[in-house]
């Protein structure tokens, strides 16, 4: 990376980096400031650095030798689909030189020999679904054809909505090829179950000995039930006698006795 970072600053920096619509002076002197410190963060390896001062100085001047080194940095933080983009870019860009095309082509294809391959199906009929590779929509047109992803781990998700069908997470190497398919098939509603209405069977007070056909624990929850019953009955009408009697004036006519006090009665 050193080697060739130093040679396209020596043969490209003064031309290629500054072709172009005119830009104002401050932008450019910030952009080339921007690249030369990209170069030594790349120098040392400090590969994120350096692709960050290379974004920097790329939306200060647009340049083939400033994609170029990004798409280095790129490529060594593992980011092979942009750094494959980038270089893809350049192949078409006619500001690109001769000698910085050959490196173009040469990296761009080992790059792609790293990256990994992935087709993602989907089980989905009559659902209005869409799919997810590691939170970004893809489009249905890359559904079902192989696709180039970076080799680490991905997160798959198909949704309805914000609901969550089916979803996978897989780890794939470099140069990998891998098949997925998700199913977004839904399960139909579950309907509640009424409970079942209470059957209340009336038995008359018959002889518990006679065999109707219920088992004989049956008969004999219905004839106790049916004595309680009859027990309560019986108790309510002897409290309204008795309530009765002492509603009906007190004591009889020949009752000598005041009725209401205290103590000895006195016949009058």
């Amino acid at each position: 990376m050193s080697v060739l970072v130093r040679c396209l600053v020596c043969s490209l920096l003064g031309v290629t980096l500054w072709i172009g619509a005119p830009a104002r002076a401050d932008d450019a002197k910030q952009a080339r400031t921007l690249f030369e410190r990209g170069l030594e963060e790349a120098d040392a390896t400090h590969w994120l650095q350096a692709a960050e001062l290379f974004q920097q100085a790329l939306a200060l001047r647009d340049s083939p030798v400033i994609r170029f080194n990004l798409s280095s940095a790129l490529g060594e933080l593992g980011k092979l689909t942009e750094a494959v983009a980038l270089l893809e870019a350049l192949e078409q860009d006619k500001r690109t030189s001769a000698e910085l095309m050959q490196r173009v082509t040469r990296d761009r294809a080992l790059l792609r020999k790293r990256l990994a391959s992935l087709t993602l199906r989907v089980d989905a009929e009559g659902v209005a679904w869409q799919l997810l590779l590691d939170e970004h929509e893809l489009p249905r047109e890359q559904i079902g054809v192989p696709i180039r992803v970076d080799p680490k781990l991905h997160y798959v998700s198909l949704r309805e909505g914000e609901r969550v069908l089916d979803d996978a997470q897989l780890e794939l190497a470099e140069g990998e090829t891998r098949e997925l398919v998700l199913a977004g098939k839904v399960p139909p509603p579950v309907v509640a179950q009424r409970p079942a209405p209470l059957e209340l069977t009336l038995v008359g007070f018959g002889d518990p000995s006679h065999d109707d056909g219920m088992s004989t624990r049956k008969r004999r929850v219905i004839w106790g039930v049916s004595v309680a019953a009859a027990a309560v009955a019986a108790g309510v009408v002897a409290g309204v006698m008795l309530a009765n009697r002492d509603q009906g004036g007190g004591a009889s006519s020949g009752d000598a006795f005041s009725p209401g006090r205290v103590g000895v009665r006195v016949p009058q």
